[in-house]
């Protein structure tokens, strides 16, 4: 190939066109390789997609939106850990929570009597009497599963109090009910309602009462033991249940019953997953109608039906291929995964397109391998320019921090490479014998029938489909059109604004519902939750991981404080939505008059109540000795309210920022959905990030493949409006943002870029002058198979418009508008970069040359077309002749006759004059054409020269080979006898081995039995005596128990009898107050009586003074056994006061026995670790003789099959020689005959340039050549 001069006003360097030059000849000599040994190329694309296809098998279904949607290390992984390991403290592992929502179908009122009855006969039934079957055996739900867990025996605990309240007539007018919304309080108690009961209305008349109800929700939070199979049999139980409450009783088809857990969702999100797959055959069904339909052509011969059909199976195996491979390595398939192998179809009939366009862009008197060769320089590059831009577009997303999204790249990637690998193998294959069926004149679809040559046309029309004959010329015409600019640029100018408002309108939302295709029943009930559950209030999990010291007032206080924000947020319902064990604890704590040091002991006492038994659950212990009455974590539970999922990310992101204040305390607040907000938190950033990224990517790939500046700008533009306009137009078609549609703008991405980079290349590699002629090489070339491909895209995925679900409608929307983008957008792109160029543009030398030898080359060649049907006009003549030679004779002296007449006419030898400057003419054009033919010629030797060449070199390496074999083959002897006598003496050597080993073995094996049932024995006692001390400290902890019941009885007990020994003292001292003033009084009272009246009434003041004295005695009695029983309070209080501290003694001797005790356990412990350590010595020991007897046996074995090698490559290594000696011979007859070739051309060649010499008609020269190989046949 001649290499093309370069403008000096070209931007592009010189070193980018050396590159693609390369790269053509690249695949120049891959496309005549292909079309020499196609069979090759055909088979074993077959067998590598048969056999990655089979690692299918091992697909993993991820079904878990946690998983899929959730960035890996993403803080709402850490809350989920968190919270199951919370959970998990208890007696079972992990729990299950299962929702039941009952609304009315006509949206009625649930609180009435009749429908709360059988709400809660069917909440006693799932509790009492569900039975369900697993491993074979009838479970009961209630005895089996709920009675591990106090949570779940208490479900729906609170619907039953609030049905009783309501419908009782006695509590209507009782002040102490008030069954208001969110918070109903009954006797003092608070309830949470929200989460139980969906759209309430609430009577204001009635001190807002509720009133009505829409929807009732009942939740079950039960222990799964960590058993998938044990969830599903009891929720199928439950939906079993229900539905057989429909069937027995026609009044109950007025509700509708709605389940859900995250098993559901997982079912109907795997639902979702393969719910696409089978409309997938439709989509191959609408692509074999497209390709035959417009690879028809009016040629029966040059149409390629079956080459169409050929690239569509191409796309079919690398589809298998890819998803047999990703599959087989372990990379999970999600929903976003099924819309792959339609946009694998799409992809790969598009470059199908353009190689057939390519193919018929060659000539067709060229054989098979050569147009291959043509086609494959002409389309190769373009189409690793467009594989290598939609690798990349994929390829940033297999790095995205979204799982589904980089599980969908893979996939992806992995189908496109495997598609342009089976591109350039088996469907070249296919073209090449396409190729021999065309050269064959077979017809394009019954290839056993043959064509007539002279009904067959090289015509460019009759090898252009109608439809694209055409568009081409109302595409002429438009660009013809005088206002056709102004229009286009309206167009465009509107098309941008409305994709800018667009794009800025667009919103970040992802939802459950956006996963289940349409007629999914979780659907229901998502929509229920949604307009009666989350705005009305629901219940979050608060976990505090980092307890404080509760006895600490200011730690205390901090933990409320936490509290009483979280129930200010802007979210929360308030304080009267906390449940939580801190508030009723110190109420209690308050009544029995304790301390802040006595938060712990009084802490256990409390939670063993009967009455406080449900805030078990939300207490975690120190489980270290010395320490079991610390509390290590707790929980409670505060209600929330949302409108949307929007709204759900704003209230999780506010928590955590909240938690990050008080990160001392570690707490969480947790709900099922937290993962949603981490992906619409971080949705926005990282799709910029990502579609940023392809974007540079794609710019960098057309960069190194088209070095002219302004062109690489208007490419960079067009992709950046085209993929603007698809995000702001999804946007206006109701899309928000999700990770579905962060796949589909990559998808996008890759697209355009298809499309740009094929209409760019061609553009930037086509040489034409005019641009009009520009434009239709480029629509001829480029345009019309990218708009056959667009369509076949749109059919690829047209399947999708009968799946009903949110990804099908996401992709279907992308690639339509996607492909009305391209397909308008392409002609205002490069009608801009030709009307920058046209001034600019100079034609090359090397093509204008390159044009006039094939303009003089089809000239010639028609020339010779029609003198070879003269002669054959000729032979036929002469063979007429010989048949009748009279005939003959007669004719002959006619022409005579004839002769004379002319020779004497004047006119007819001005004729003559006039022909035989014609013919003087035609000489001279027939000898330029000679000499064009002489250089083509001379080419051709130089060729088969060059060919030559390259043999020699074979030949020398295949001696050289031939040699090195023989030396190997020498090697390959030695190493044999070696092997032999190595074998010899590792047999005798393994022999004796074997022998001392199994005599060793057997007195190791006796000594290390006995000293097994010793160290069996030691360990027996030793478990005897962990056992008794085990005994001895649990009987141990019980007296420490009772003993701490009687201290704190007894404490109780003094705290009482001081409390009276206090009175008894206040009561003394007022006696004594009171009798101090009554002596007082006396003194006085005598005093009065000796001085006024000192003589009259002795008799009347004795008698005073009599009683007064009684009652002084009296009052002097009762003070007496006042200070009596003061004093007894006294020594009772001394005597428990000497109680308590022996109780203190013994329980310091308890502690102190008790800490013995663990340390004998930890001796014990530690000597049972070292036996057992010594037995696994031992153990380890007998099996390290066995392995080194089993190595070798192997080790002999290995020699055995080493030496069978070693003679089956001697055995190889002679058939090789003969083989490469054949080859030798073979190689040297080619040699032989191409020099005999060579030298018949040579030959020809002289004798043509003799003729052209001797001014001879090349006519009558073939003529000769004719007789002359006529003869020697």
């Amino acid at each position: 190939m001649m290499l093309d001069k370069v403008d000096e006003q070209s931007s592009s360097p010189q070193t980018g066109e050396k590159c693609l030059d390369y790269l053509e000849r690249l695949f120049q000599r891959h496309g005549e390789l292909v079309g020499r040994h196609p069979a090759i190329f055909l088979i074993a694309p077959l067998l590598v997609a048969g056999m990655l296809s089979i690692g299918v098998v091992n697909v993993q279904m991820a079904d878990d939106m946690r998983q899929l949607y959730t960035p890996p290390g993403s803080v709402s992984l850490d809350e989920y850990r968190q919270h199951s390991r919370f959970l998990s403290d208890g007696n079972y592992s992990t729990s299950g929570v299962f929702y039941i929502g009952i609304a009315r179908r006509d949206g009625g009122n649930l609180l009435q009597l009749n429908y709360a009855n059988f709400i809660d006969k069917l909440n006693q039934f799932v509790l009492n009497n569900l039975t369900f079957n697993f491993e074979g055996k009838l479970l009961s739900f209630n005895r089996d599963v709920c009675s591990k867990s106090i949570s779940c025996t208490k479900s729906n605990e609170v619907f039953r109090l609030i049905v009783d309240a309501y419908f009782n007539p006695r509590l209507t007018s009782n002040a102490d009910v008030k069954l208001t919304y969110p918070v109903a309080s009954i006797f003092g108690n608070r309830m949470f309602l929200g989460g139980l009961f969906g759209g309430v209305q609430t009577d204001p008349a009635q001190g807002g009462r509720i009133s009505s109800v829409s929807m009732i929700h009942l939740i079950y939070q039960y222990p799964t033991f960590e058993r998938q199979k044990l969830v599903d049999s009891f929720e199928k139980a439950v939906r079993d249940h229900l539905a057989t409450l429909v069937l027995e009783d026609p009044w109950n088809d007025s509700l509708e019953f709605h389940t859900y857990s995250s098993s559901t969702l997982k079912d109907e999100v795997s639902r979702t997953t393969l719910y696409a797959l089978p409309y997938f055959p439709i989509s191959v069904l609408l692509l074999t109608a497209l390709l035959v339909s417009v690879l028809c052509t009016g040629d029966s011969t040059t149409s390629k039906p079956l080459e169409g059909l050929a690239g569509l199976v191409n796309s079919l195996l690398a589809i298998a291929a890819a998803f047999g491979l990703v599959a087989a390595v372990g990379v999970p398939y999600n929903s976003t995964v099924t819309v792959v192998p339609f946009i694998t179809l799409a992809l790969a009939v598009d470059d199908t397109f353009i190689l057939l366009a390519a193919w018929h862009q060659t000539d067709r008197r060229l054989g098979p391998a050569s147009r291959l060769g043509l086609c494959l320089k002409e389309a190769g590059p373009a189409i690793t320019v467009t594989v290598s831009t939609d690798v990349f577009s994929f390829l940033i997303g297999v790095f995205s921090s979204t799982p589904a999204v980089s599980s969908f790249c893979i996939y992806t990637v992995a189908a496109i490479l495997f598609d342009y690998i089976f591109q350039l193998t088996f469907f070249c294959a296919v073209a090449a014998y396409g190729g021999r069926r065309e050269a064959n004149s077979r017809h394009c679809l019954f290839y056993w029938k043959t064509v007539d040559k002279r009904t067959t046309t090289t015509t460019a029309p009759a090898r252009i489909n109608p439809v694209q004959r055409i568009l081409s010329k109302l595409y002429a015409q438009f660009w013809q059109w005088p206002a056709s600019r102004l229009f286009v640029l309206v167009i465009y100018a509107v098309y941008l604004v409305v994709s800018l408002y667009g794009a800025s309108t667009i919103r970040v939302n992802l939802t459950p519902e956006n996963l289940l295709v349409t007629n999914s029943p979780l659907k229901r009930y998502i929509w229920l939750a949604e307009q009666y559950i989350y705005p009305q209030g629901f219940s979050a999990d608060v976990y505090i991981l980092n307890a404080p010291d509760m006895r600490n007032r200011t730690q205390l206080k901090r933990v409320q404080q936490f509290v009483d924000e979280l129930e200010h947020s802007r979210f929360a319902v308030g304080h009267d939505s906390t449940s939580f064990w801190l508030e009723p604890f110190q109420r209690y704590m308050q009544h029995l008059g304790a301390d802040d040091d006595e938060f712990y002991d009084y802490l256990s006492d409390f939670v063993h109540l009967s009455s406080n038994e449900r805030w078990t659950r939300h207490l975690r212990f120190d489980q270290r000795p010395g320490r079991r009455h610390l509390l290590t974590q707790f929980s409670f539970t505060t209600g929330f309210k949302i409108t949307d999922w929007v709204s759900r990310s704003d209230m999780v992101v506010q928590w955590r920022q909240l938690c990050d204040r008080y990160a001392d305390l570690k707490p969480v607040v947790y709900d099922e959905y937290n993962f949603i907000a981490d992906q619409v938190v971080s949705l926005k950033t990282t799709t910029l990030q990502e579609v940023g990224v392809a974007f540079c990517c794609m710019g960098l790939v057309c960069a190194l493949f088209i070095r002219q500046r302004d062109v690489l700008f208007w490419v960079l533009w067009s992709l950046f409006s085209m993929d603007l306009g698809v995000i702001g137009l999804l946007a206006l078609w109701n899309l928000d943002m999700d990770p579905t549609l962060v796949v589909s703008v990559l998808m996008s991405i890759g697209l355009t870029v298809d499309f740009t980079i094929h209409m760019a290349y061609h553009y930037h590699r086509h040489h034409e002058q005019c641009w009009m002629k520009r434009m239709l090489a480029l629509f001829d070339v480029a345009g019309w198979p990218l708009i056959e491909g667009g369509l076949c895209t749109l059919l690829a995925m047209l399947s999708l418009v009968f799946v009903s679900s949110h990804v099908a409608s996401v992709f279907l929307r992308t690639v339509l508008l996607v492909v009305i983008l391209v397909t308008s957008g392409q002609k205002r792109q490069y009608k801009q970069q030709q009307q920058q160029q046209q001034k600019r543009q100079s034609p090359r030398l090397s093509n204008t040359v390159q044009s006039k030898n094939e303009l003089v080359e089809t000239h010639y060649i028609q020339t010779l077309e029609q003198e070879v049907d003269f002669l054959e006009l000729e032979n036929s003549l002469k063979s007429e002749l010989e048949k009748d030679p009279t005939g003959c004779d007669v004719k002959k002296e006619k022409t005579r006759k004839c002769q004379v007449n002319v020779k004497s006419g004047e006119a007819n030898v001005e004729a003559l004059l006039d022909e035989n400057e014609q013919l003087k003419k035609q000489l001279a054009h027939v000898t330029e054409l000679g000499q064009t033919y002489k250089r083509n010629l001379s080419e051709e030797v130089v060729e088969l020269r060059k060919k030559l060449d390259d043999t020699v070199p074979d030949i020398s390496c295949r001696e050289a080979e031939l040699a090195q074999l023989r030396i190997e083959v020498e090697e390959g002897k030695q190493k044999l006898a070696q092997a032999t006598r190595m074998m010899t003496f590792f047999k005798a050597q393994c022999k004796s081995d074997s022998q001392n080993g199994n005599v060793m073995l057997c007195r190791k094996h006796g000594d290390k039995q006995a000293q097994v049932e010793k160290l069996t024995n030691e360990l027996k006692l030793l478990e005897c005596r962990m056992r008794e001390l085990n005994e001895r400290y649990q009987q141990s902890q019980d007296e420490k128990l009772a003993m701490k019941k009687q201290l704190r009885q007894a404490e109780l007990q003094a705290k009482k009898d001081r409390l009276i020994a206090e009175k008894v003292i206040e009561e003394n001292e007022n006696l004594i107050q009171e009798n101090s003033q009554l002596q007082v009084t006396v003194s006085k009272m005598l005093l009065q009586t000796d001085t006024n009246f000192p003589i009259v009434g002795d008799e009347k003041c004795q008698s005073e003074l009599v009683q007064i004295k009684e009652n002084e005695q009296l009052l002097r009695a009762e003070l007496i056994s006042r200070e009596n029983a003061l004093h007894d309070a006294h020594v009772e209080q001394r005597r428990l006061c000497c109680q308590i501290e022996d109780l203190e003694s013994t329980q310091r001797t308890l502690k102190q026995s008790q800490g013995k005790l663990y340390d004998q356990i930890e001796s014990l412990q530690s000597a049972s670790r070292v036996l057992s350590d010594e037995n696994k010595q031992l153990r380890q020991e007998i099996l390290g003789l066995e392995t080194s007897i089993e190595t070798h046996l192997a080790n002999i074995q290995q020699q055995g099959e080493e030496i069978k090698t070693l003679r089956n490559r001697l055995s190889a290594y002679e058939q090789q020689k003969k083989i490469i000696s054949a080859k030798l011979r073979n190689a040297q007859q080619e040699h032989r005959e191409k020099f005999l070739q060579l030298n018949q051309l040579a030959t020809e060649f002289r004798q043509i340039s003799q003729s052209l010499y001797n001014d001879t008609s090349p006519a009558r020269y073939l003529a000769e050549c004719e007789d002359n190989n006529s003869k020697k046949e």
